[in-house]
């Protein structure tokens, strides 16, 4: 599990790597590693949106709020960082600094393989002759001596054949581990960024006031005028619940909220949604929307639909024009922002 003080330090490092490699224009393989590493902590976006939920749902967005200011200022400067100088960017080449890394051993297992390969022809002296003995006349001292120097020139090759052998394994670890982070990721963590940008503004009630939170169980709509909207959209636009229920729903004091848009009537509700939204004063009021809409699924058609039914009513469509005069009629009588 993520946590907000645990990423919010690697964004301050993130970008301190950033404007060191693009002062030194190339970048080490220490820097590519540690980008390498934060994108794969961090790519899971729905991790990030579960903490950020965690902390609006123990009603701690409060005590969170200088920290969430602080990453969204972090992720915003590295976005920054990057979009000035993107072919920069793209073009630094890491699989370059990664090979190079992965070489790193390179001139040691040279200079091991130098004495490996003297070592080994003394070895090999020594073998041959000790078998060679046995075709010819000796005495037992020259056996005994042509023994002892070959089981001292063993002693001494094969230490530096296993620490020759230590140099490869050594290599081929590393090898491994510099293939696993030669890939750019600057690209994808710009990307990355977007995406958490986007999700810590859709749940921080406004992209420019973190400071602004929700206490426990305070209301957007007072009783009177959630239960004339409940008479007027129930089992109509709404699947059918009790006033209770409606209240609760649209006040988001439950969760999940029982509201379920009845089929047909998408465009009907976001439009309900946008009018709310437009004459709320609630300072929570972007948080609100943001919450419903992602509840009843229009998030994506939120934008573009309520238009539809004020356009219709414009031209005329009895049906349309009566239940944008019935919404009105309700916000202006019931007063939408007394509690």
């Amino acid at each position: 599990m993520i946590e907000i003080t645990n990423i919010l330090p690697q964004y301050g490092e993130l970008n301190k790597i950033y404007h060191t490699v693009f002062k030194r224009n190339k970048i080490a393989y220490e820097e590519q590693y540690f980008i390498s590493n934060f994108y794969t902590r961090l790519c899971d976006t729905q991790a990030f949106e579960t903490m950020i939920i965690n902390i609006i749902d123990e009603f701690e967005l409060e005590k969170y709020s200088v920290l969430l200011k602080s990453l969204q200022t972090e992720i915003e400067n590295n976005i920054l960082l990057y979009s000035k100088n993107k072919s920069f960017w793209k073009n630094t080449n890491t699989e370059q600094i990664c090979q190079f890394f992965a070489k790193k051993h390179n001139y040691n297992i040279e200079k091991q393989n130098e004495i490996v390969r003297k070592y080994r022809s003394e070895y090999k002296l020594s073998n041959d002759n000790l078998e060679s003995i046995g075709f010819r006349e000796h005495t037992g001292q020259e056996l005994h001596n042509l023994c002892e120097k070959h089981k001292y020139q063993k002693s001494l090759y094969e230490p530096e054949v296993e620490k020759l052998k230590d140099l490869f394994e050594r290599q081929a670890q590393l090898e491994q581990e510099a293939f696993k982070y030669a890939e750019n990721k600057f690209e994808r963590v710009f990307e990355l960024n977007n995406s958490l940008l986007a999700i810590l503004k859709k749940y921080t009630i406004g992209s420019n006031n973190l400071s602004v939170t929700l206490k426990k169980n305070e209301k957007f709509f007072n009783t009177g005028f959630t239960y004339q909207l409940w008479k007027t959209t129930n089992d109509k636009q709404f699947i059918k619940i009790s006033d209770t229920e409606f209240y609760n729903s649209i006040n988001l004091l439950t969760k999940p909220i029982a509201l379920s848009i009845k089929k047909g009537q998408r465009v009907r509700v976001c439009y309900i949604i946008a009018e709310l939204f437009k004459h709320m004063e609630h300072e929570g009021k972007s948080y609100w929307k943001s919450e419903i809409c992602k509840h009843l699924d229009i998030e994506d058609s939120y934008n573009r639909r309520p238009s539809i039914v004020k356009k219709d009513a414009e031209a005329g469509n009895l049906k349309q024009n009566e239940f944008s005069k019935d919404i009105r009629e309700i916000i202006d009588k019931y007063d939408i922002n007394s509690l």
